[in-house]
């Protein structure tokens, strides 16, 4: 019984110390950061940009209907 115990501690350390998957747990984080980032400046940007084009676009249709 105890060698079970043992051969468990020593996995259970070996995969403590294993530090392969910390560099994927980095780069996903990193990644959704970015992402959350990229989605809010969307956010916000995106209605003034509408509202910017849509008064462009009235203006240029304004102007050539009162063009004769």
């Amino acid at each position: 019984m105890t060698l079970e115990v043992e051969k468990r501690k020593s996995w259970i350390n070996r995969f403590a110390a294993e530090e392969s998957g910390a560099v994927t747990v980095d780069w996903v984080v990193l990644t959704a950061a970015v992402v959350g980032l990229g989605v809010l400046l969307f956010s916000i940007l995106t209605p003034a940009v509408f509202e910017e084009g849509g008064i462009a676009i009235a203006e240029a249709v304004n102007t050539a209907a009162s063009r004769p």
